[in-house]
């Protein structure tokens, strides 16, 4: 048929996803027994127009093992989470894409942790374990592209906030400053805004001689909180709000390709944002600088064996007014690697070291086939070093695994 509408045949996917992990340390229970399912379905309408509507559904069983006291945030209510996933509409008209509606978008060039992916709050329930991609939350915004040979120009409107998804205080992912504390810590499940409403973003990207050079800013709600002390009734514990405040993040992404070695880089530098501080047995708020700075480098290929090594610097400077005049260092080293051996498998490593305490953390896997659409997947996920240190304030999440994976589609 010819005129406006050319309808393509309707196309699908769906994946199917279940764990079972037990702790490594601590209680001796099932950490988790999770089941993941997610669909989506797409069809263009013509050459310029098209639809995509997606949804996940994820359910914890693992409370049935230990009842109310059981620490993951995922099955506490025992009820299963059904969220819409990717849902939008995209028309293309020469070298401009808009799309609007339920959708990601992914800014940056390192791996295994978010720094310039800063556009969609993140499900960090579980820290920032499993792929990445998972954890990002698709949300309600405008998206519009202009694209040249070598130059993208990018915009993003977010009328609506959303935070992260954090960890409650009777997870096993909760940081663990609260044993600095007299008093037992809760959250309230309510959080307060300031500043006005709909973030706001751009990008643009260069690409020439197989470099990418992109310049950013993001005008938003920052998705992390910090906390105020809230009244409570209950004298035996400390209550606290989470408030969210308007913040500039801006910074400038790099990779190259040389000779088979790949070159990345991320810098980002957020002038006024406001952290909390422990301080005299107290949990008060400051504002201070953040910059983060990343470098990494991509090793060729060595046969069925893949490297990245990557470097990282997170400073937060604080002013001399500040209850703590003081800055904070965070250095990271990661190391990823991946090893092919085609029909047996894959196993994949990714290792990271905190310089500052000498906390680490180890996330390794070994992914089977079982057929074209089935897969299977061991694996542990160990948090080590002190309990005031980045990783080993949650060294109690530490844990071992087993999953099967489905992928179809038509």
């Amino acid at each position: 048929e010819t005129g406006f509408f050319d309808v393509s045949p309707l196309q699908w996917q769906a994946q199917w996803w279940g764990r079972l992990a037990g702790r490594t340390e601590g209680s001796p229970f099932v950490a988790s027994n999770r089941y993941r399912t997610e669909g989506e379905v797409q069809q263009n309408l013509n050459s310029q127009l098209k639809w995509v509507f997606g949804a996940r559904l994820t359910h914890d069983l693992a409370a049935n093992f230990e009842g109310k006291e059981f620490r993951d945030d995922y099955s506490r209510n025992k009820k299963p989470e059904l969220e819409l996933w990717n849902a939008y509409a995209e028309v293309m008209m020469d070298s401009w894409r808009l799309r609007l509606g339920q959708q990601q978008v992914a800014w940056g060039e390192t791996f295994g942790f978010f720094y310039a992916d800063v556009i969609n709050p993140k499900d960090l329930r579980e820290r920032s374990i499993g792929r990445l991609a998972d954890l990002r939350l698709p949300v309600p915004m405008a998206n519009l592209q202009w694209a040249d040979r070598n130059l993208n120009l990018q915009f993003v409107y977010l009328p609506f906030f959303r935070p992260h998804r954090l960890p409650t205080t009777r997870s096993d992912y909760f940081p663990g400053f609260q044993q600095d504390l007299t008093l037992p810590v809760e959250t309230t499940s309510t959080y307060k805004t300031k500043g006005h409403l709909g973030d706001v973003g751009g990008r643009l990207s260069l690409t020439t001689y197989g470099t990418d050079i992109s310049l950013l800013h993001f005008s938003h709600i920052d998705r992390q909180p910090y906390y105020l002390l809230s009244p409570d009734s209950n004298s035996a514990r400390i209550l606290l709000r989470p408030h969210h405040e308007r913040i500039e993040t801006s910074g400038l992404t790099f990779s190259s390709e040389i000779n088979e070695w790949i070159l990345r880089a991320e810098n980002l530098y957020t002038p006024d944002r406001a952290y909390n501080i422990l301080a005299n047995n107290n949990i008060v708020k400051g504002h201070f600088a953040q910059r983060v700075h990343v470098l990494g480098l991509d090793l060729p290929r060595n046969g069925k064996s893949q490297w990245g090594i990557q470097a990282s610097l997170d400073t937060v400077s604080g002013e001399k007014t500040q209850p703590i005049a003081r800055s904070k260092e965070v250095s990271l080293a990661t190391v990823r690697w991946a090893y092919d051996m085609d029909e047996a498998g894959v196993f994949e490593l990714l290792e990271s070291f905190e310089f500052q305490k000498q906390s680490s953390l180890l996330q390794s896997k070994y992914t089977r086939p079982l057929s074209e659409s089935y897969q299977w997947e061991a694996g542990v996920d160990f948090f080590s070093g002190s309990k005031d240190s980045l990783f080993g304030q949650t060294s109690r999440a530490s844990r071992v695994f087993l999953a099967i994976r489905g992928s179809f589609s038509g």
